[in-house]
């Protein structure tokens, strides 16, 4: 082999190992998220946020309607949120040509992760090319009554750090009788 061969494939070969890993960084976001898990006032306001939306929002909901339900907007201040552009796996709630999917983290961490997660999903015209985020289609600041407000899912932690905890969707997916409400 040549010695330029061997150079040209010595460098893939160094950067097919991937990433060089800060362990006190990965250190760093287990304890914020071991924090998360360890707060109960976290836990408690995450809770309320979703008694919330379980009660105020039903599909078929405009902007305003959703809006109204909720009467009032500064728990959103305590989110971070944006639409799903590109899904490398599975949401609970559906999403298609006609359909945007958004999800919103509850009282997240300095890194914008939180353990309550809320996923939604707006129907809207297939042609239609309207940007919005679901804050402001929640604060009722989408005008148009064409985009409603189809499904959303709510998303509890696990009992502990890296277990798969349990969701609600709501309503249930009437194509799939096998897909729970609550799992």
């Amino acid at each position: 082999m040549s010695p330029v061969r061997f150079s040209v494939l010595s460098a893939v070969l160094i950067g097919s190992c991937g990433p060089v890993v800060d362990h006190a960084e990965e250190e760093e976001k287990r304890q914020r998220v071991a924090a998360l898990y360890a707060d109960a006032g976290h836990a408690e306001k995450c809770e309320a946020i979703f008694k919330k939306l379980r009660a105020g929002l039903k599909p078929g909901m405009t902007s305003a309607q959703a809006a109204r339900s909720l009467d009032g907007k500064e728990w959103m201040q305590h989110t971070r949120s944006d639409q799903v552009m590109l899904l490398a796996g599975w949401i609970p709630v559906d999403i298609g040509f006609e359909k945007r999917a958004y999800w919103m983290n509850l009282h997240p961490d300095s890194d914008g992760w939180s353990n309550y997660t809320v996923y939604f999903s707006i129907a809207c015209p297939e042609d239609s090319m309207e940007s919005f985020s679901i804050t402001e289609f929640l604060a009722g600041e989408v005008r148009s009554s064409k985009f409603r407000l189809h499904q959303f899912a709510l998303c509890h932690p696990g009992a502990s750090q890296g277990e798969l905890g349990r969701y609600e969707i709501i309503p249930k997916p009437k194509d799939d009788p096998n897909v729970p409400v609550s799992r």
